[in-house]
């Protein structure tokens, strides 16, 4: 069916091309006199839309929308919260504190129905965040962009890779800078919880001036938040607790002790039992760790509680100008552009690293007479991580007509951005071991003597450039005309470069920081076109209609995407419809869309690994491939991962079909949009895990998926036989062989799927009273159908409705966003509300608390919480005042009913989803603004 329409789109945008070329519109009838080079083209066409009614599924949000939202810390925060489509664990921005923090660095990741998601600047690309570069998100850092440059966000709900090329999976998000503004305008904005351990400060200025054919404007902003950190919250306290730490050791069979508070470290050359020691009063017994239960006193962790240091939400501090312009040459030719700089600085915290080792029972400071494995961790050099981030972008273009009705438009796009990533308080490995040997650190010791410590430390190096360099051109126009009106036509081209660094120390490159694996440094880039058109056939119209046919028409688009690195060059097509049966007032859209994700640089190009697995003990068959009902003993085999060049791009298939209504007369103000979503994405990338690989090919031979990661062979003098050697033809043969004669080569290939379908609605109402101002309301939402991954072939797809994954993020059912507004005079008063039902469990692996369930992935789960918020604005314009006539000022709070996030047990970070509910809790501010 995909290929019926891509076959049928190409066919016709061939044909009307050539015809567009051959038999322009208008061409002897021009008048450039009275033509108007100002055009409305809305996010997902090429051609200008009509903005009541559009063919494709678009939000719009205001200036006036971002700021009634109560939060102006990126556009993640604005568009997470007003948007229920933005769910799933891909939505990740400050709330990246923890452990997993080099996935952004720091950075904001927008993810429409946690899908890949373009952002547009202006409708134009910008480059990656450089964090790619070494593994992390490929994703346009938001955190980048500020957001009183705004002027409106226009969020396609759609997949558009027809019209963009890569990555419009899950939608567009395109971000337009203010323009046409006049004067000058100051404001901030201060706000802080309700302990004052968090606080928020912004301030900006915009600067505008405009003539008869020119415009510019130029905006500068600050913007600066304090970390949260895990302690700062009650629910945060207490949850996750470790048994390395200063004072607890333990030895082989799991026994611990823990080091008698009074005493800095125990006497030396001892030479005791453990009993012996726990009788003189220096240490107290915790056998097996943890008897019987974990909130038990004899569990040794509970002396230690983890949540003292890591962030939660990351401080950030960002500084930035923007300035865009456009003007007009003559009648026929504009110049137009914008220009970005932003600086940012991030920095998020971990407890310090965990320093354990076996010290010999001959050692001076080992008071027991056996091996002993010392625990320790320096808890006042916690890990710091520091990101300094520089992203400049320019657009310079011009554009204006041709002949007849056509139009045209050229621009150059360039994008660089440079990170300088710190992390401060690592521990260097040799420097650890020669210290432990010739008795400067005693690692018994809880307290070390002045510059043992120090010396021991070191900050890890990091630097990263990211850089897009882009030129796209397109003329558009009306092609013949039919009886209900003239076809119109978009045909354009795009060549583009982007390229990835990526550089780290020396330590960083051969693992010689403590417990850490070797990092290589990494460059590579690639080249692409992009060759897209796009036609509107008009077949019934207001002109031109029967019954029930006020207006019909159908749109086609098709892109043929040319990568560098790539062996089969994607063609993507793109069929709309609209139909409008009685009038203006109400419009029926459906589109089918095709989609695809290039594999980013570093998983084509990025450094492989070679070494062994991790321990493996497989279920045995016999060459038949019948189960021998033993288990084979714990083995190591020969592994190969990382990169892998042959990965093709996912591909994506989305089907909508929506209904807006806004109808006029008794029920004018009233607005309504539904609309359904079906998308089918296949052969996502990823790692399989070694199990699954290794047993699926024990069990099943050459039958196996994964039969071609598997070869067999006999390295006598270092040969690798990674791909080369013998490769599987039966069951049994993994178990059979000697482990160091198995080479898995087990790096990132297309291997998963997600299908989800779902229904987007929205509703709006607004009026105006004689005597009581006007009073608005609006409820917007997502209730998802269907959500089912199947990260592997061999296995079922996991339904994700309704539940909480911690690999995937959180599911709800639904989510909806509440705004109800009044205004009076010069007073204006927003309540929203957010509210996200209680969810499943789907990672819980012992009972929950609140239900006491056993959890599975297939059901049966401890539920989680319903969460809702409500927030309060109320602003005042002081236009009537006099000499204050340019003043506005705005006080507010957000989640005034003080909702905490509901517990998750499997969660493993704080045991709360921070990402879909908020930590902050109430959160008060104020704002001003004044334009002279």
């Amino acid at each position: 069916m995909s290929k019926l329409i891509s076959s049928a789109v190409r066919i016709a945008l061939l044909t009307s091309a050539a015809s567009a070329i051959a038999f322009p519109v208008g061409a002897l009838a021009k008048d450039t006199a009275d033509r108007e080079l100002e055009e409305i083209v809305v996010t997902g066409s090429l051609i200008p839309l009509d903005l009541n009614a559009p063919g494709v599924p678009v939000v719009i949000m205001t200036a006036a929308d971002i700021a009634n939202s109560g939060v102006n810390g990126d556009m993640l925060d604005v568009l997470q919260k007003t948007q229920p489509a933005f769910y799933g664990g891909l939505n990740i921005g400050s709330e990246n504190g923890n452990v997993s923090s080099g996935s952004t660095n720091g950075g904001s990741q927008l993810a429409l129905r946690n899908r890949a998601t373009l952002v547009l600047i202006n409708g134009r690309r910008a480059a990656v965040s450089p964090v790619a570069a070494s593994g992390g998100f490929a994703f346009v850092d938001v955190n980048m962009i500020p957001t009183s440059a705004i002027e409106r966000v226009e969020v396609l709900t759609d997949g558009a890779s027809a019209t963009y090329g890569a990555d419009a999976v899950g939608g567009v998000v395109n971000l337009i800078l203010k323009s046409d503004f006049d004067g000058v305008e100051v404001g901030g904005r201060y706000g802080s919880d309700n302990g004052g351990g968090f606080t928020e400060r912004s301030a900006y200025a915009t600067l505008g001036t405009s003539s008869e054919k020119t415009d510019i404007t130029f905006s500068t902003e600050y913007f600066k938040s304090d970390p949260l950190v895990q302690a700062d919250r009650s629910w945060g306290r207490g949850i996750f607790r470790t048994q390395s730490f200063a004072g607890a050791v333990n030895n082989s069979a799991g026994d611990f002790w823990y080091l008698n508070p009074s005493l800095n470290a125990p006497p030396t050359n001892l030479d005791l039992t453990g009993a012996e020691l726990v009788q003189q009063g220096i240490y107290t017994a915790y056998p097996q760790g943890c008897l019987p239960a974990p909130d038990d006193d004899f569990c040794i962790q509970n002396n230690f509680d983890l949540a003292e240091k890591p962030t939660m939400l990351v401080a950030k501090e960002r500084k930035s100008a923007v300035m865009s312009f456009d003007t007009y040459v003559n009648d026929n030719l504009k110049l137009f552009g914008d220009f970005l700089v932003s600086n940012t600085t991030t920095e998020s915290r971990l407890n310090a690293q965990p320093a354990n080792t076996s010290v010999a029972a001959t050692n001076q400071f080992n008071p027991f007479n056996t091996a002993i494995t010392v625990r320790n961790r320096f808890v006042d050099y916690p890990r710091i991580y520091e990101t300094d981030s520089t992203g400049w972008r320019g657009v310079l273009g011009f554009g204006g007509d041709l002949i007849g009705s056509w139009k045209y438009e050229v621009a150059g796009n360039w994008n660089n951005t440079t990170s300088n990533f710190r992390n401060a308080n690592l521990i260097a490995a040799t420097a650890y071991i020669a210290a432990i040997a010739d008795g400067t650190y005693n690692p018994f010791a809880r307290e070390q003597a002045p510059g043992v410590i120090s010396k021991m430390l070191g900050v890890q190096y990091r630097d990263y450039t990211s850089s897009l360099y882009s030129y796209d051109a397109k003329v558009y126009g009306d092609v013949f005309a039919l009886p209900a009106g003239k076809i119109q036509m978009a045909i354009g081209a795009a060549t583009s470069e982007e390229k990835l660094t990526y550089l780290n120390d020396r330590l960083d490159q051969t693992g010689g920081w403590l417990n850490a694996t070797p990092t290589l440094p990494f460059s590579a880039k690639r080249q692409s076109q992009g060759y897209f058109a796009e036609m509107r056939i008009p077949v019934f119209s207001e002109d031109w209609n029967i019954p029930g046919f006020y207006s019909l028409d159908f749109t086609l688009a098709g892109r043929q995407e040319v990568i560098s690195d790539n062996e089969d060059d994607p063609f993507v097509p793109k069929f709309s419809l609209r139909w409008m049966p009685f009038g203006d007032t109400m419009a029926v859209r459906a589109s089918y869309s095709e989609s695809f994700v290039a594999p980013t640089l570093y998983e084509r190009f990025g450094p492989t690994s070679q070494g062994f697995t991790s321990s493996q003990s497989l279920q045995r068959y016999d060459a038949s491939g019948t189960a021998l009902g033993v288990t084979d003993q714990p083995t190591q085999y020969r592994s190969q991962g990382g990169s892998n060049i042959d990965l093709d791009p996912s591909e994506t298939t989305t089907w909508t079909v929506g209904l807006g209504w806004t109808p006029d007369g008794a029920m004018e103000g009233f607005e309504a949009t539904i609309d359904y979503y079906n998308m089918d994405e296949t052969d996502i990338v990823d790692n399989a895990p070694t199990s699954v690989v290794l047993q699926s090919v024990e069990q099943l031979g050459a039958a196996s998926p994964f039969a071609s990661q598997v070869r067999f062979g006999v390295s006598a003098a270092g040969e690798s036989y990674f791909g080369t050697g013998t490769a599987v033809t039966a069951p049994g043969q993994i178990t059979s062989a000697i482990g160091d004669t198995v080479w898995l080569q087990n790096g990132l290939i297309n291997l998963g799927g997600i299908q989800q379908e779902g229904i987007d609605f929205r509703v709006g109402y607004s009026f105006d009273t004689e005597g009581l101002g006007g009073f608005s309301g609006s409820l917007a939402g997502t209730y998802l159908l269907s959500y089912d991954n199947q990260a592997l072939p061999i296995y079922d797809a996991i339904d994700l409705v309704g539940v909480f994954h911690n690999d995937y993020g959180l599911f709800p059912e639904y989510r909806a966003f509440l705004n109800l507004g009044w205004t009076m005079g010069a007073v204006s008063v927003s309540l929203n509300s957010t509210y996200i039902p209680g969810v499943d469990d789907a990672t819980a692996s012992t009972p929950v608390p609140q239900e006491g369930e056993l959890c599975t992935v297939s059901g049966d789960c401890g539920s989680v919480d319903s969460y809702n918020t409500w927030d309060l604005r109320v602003g005042y314009d002081f236009a009537d005042s006099g000499f204050a006539s340019g003043l506005r000022g705005a006080v507010g709070v957000n989640n005034f009913t003080d909702e905490e996030p509901p517990f998750i047990l499997s969660e493993g970070n704080q045991s709360r989803d921070i990402s879909s509910y908020d930590p902050i809790g109430t959160f008060y501010y104020v704002e001003l603004s004044y334009k002279f």
